[in-house]
């Protein structure tokens, strides 16, 4: 009798030790879709498509990713929200599209109907300009704008996003240009290129082939510390303004989230993995050799959507930018 019962003790102590490695193993057991939110080629589309191949040397099974661009990502959104919460399929974000939600271009919300898994990397933006504009640095070129207010105009994707986040925080402070919106990022470029406007507001891994051929010339980070790609650029405090946030300083951030629901191991053992991934010297590399800062990895929901929160388009900053447009 004492020998049955110590065999089926040990029994339940082996099922129990090996629970946690059956549940594992029982995810992901078929492909786990990313869904990119802008085209081919793009910062995002190359983040997505590098974190999928390291997903599918963790897990052994494929990652593939689906461009789905459209409304400034509110479609893949809702490609995402038609799916079911089962981990199976990944939506790729940024900071911008935590916006959306209050701009009421789709119904979705990355805070409230998805869960965050991970920030992959943040880029901050600079004012690239054209050659011939009349300053030769950033201090020139914040005196000139404060003494000609929406004279100068600057080429940016959109006004309410990011762009006017910081347009319409450097009006408040009395910088005042005129934002003239493209919404093809080759157009942006070509238009500071060619002389009709004098900077545009994008960031250094779209444009360090510009800036080799001196078409454009860095001019001016939106951060409170010089971007370490453009050591020689000044930054906010060069020119006398400081404690701006990220959001104000026009960061842009990219990560990727699943729909609300997903079973909390499944988003566990993604973040974890994610997480990993990114503190790997092969991951930083590459990200730094297309010009993308790299962040550390915020694996929690929690931290995740607290970080996040701070992405907002304030009423105050929104008004302002849209009143530049006149």
């Amino acid at each position: 009798m004492k020998k049955i019962f110590s065999s089926i003790i040990l029994i339940c102590l082996i099922i129990c030790i090996a629970a946690p490695t059956v549940s594992a193993r029982d995810y992901p057991k078929r492909p786990v879709t990313i869904i990119c939110p802008y085209g081919v080629g793009g910062g995002t589309d190359i983040m997505c498509r590098q974190i999928a191949k390291h997903l599918e040397a963790k897990f052994k099974v494929p990652f593939p990713v689906v461009n789905i661009p459209g409304s400034s990502g509110g479609v893949a959104l809702a490609d995402a929200m038609s799916k079911q919460a089962d981990g199976y399929t990944i939506v790729g974000f940024t900071t911008g599209m935590y916006q959306l939600g209050q701009e009421d271009k789709v119904p979705y919300k990355l805070g409230r109907d998805y869960v965050s898994l991970s920030m992959l990397n943040v880029l901050g933006a600079q004012f690239y300009s054209y050659p011939k504009a009349p300053w030769k640095d950033g201090k020139e070129f914040m005196a000139y704008v404060k003494k000609n207010p929406r004279k100068v105009t600057v080429a940016v994707a959109e006004v309410m996003s990011n762009d006017g986040q910081a347009l319409g925080h450097l009006a408040l402070d009395g910088y005042e240009l005129k934002p003239v919106v493209y919404t093809k990022a080759g157009e942006r470029l070509s238009s500071v290129m060619g002389g009709h406007n004098l900077v545009t507001m994008t960031r250094y891994g779209n444009v360090k082939d510009h800036l080799k051929s001196g078409m454009l010339v860095p001019t001016l980070s939106l951060s409170n510390v010089r971007n370490p790609m453009l050591p020689e650029t000044m930054c906010l405090a060069d020119v006398g303004i400081t404690g701006w946030t990220d959001a104000q300083c026009n960061y842009q951030g990219r990560g990727l989230a699943l729909k609300k629901g997903v079973p909390q191991e499944r988003v566990k053992m993604l973040a974890d993995a994610i997480a990993e991934i990114v503190k790997t010297k092969e991951w930083r590399d590459y990200m730094e050799s297309k010009g993308m800062a790299v962040e550390d990895s915020h694996p929690t929901p929690e931290s995740m959507d607290k970080y996040l929160s701070g992405y907002t388009i304030t009423e105050e900053y929104g008004k302002v930018a849209m009143g530049l447009l006149n």
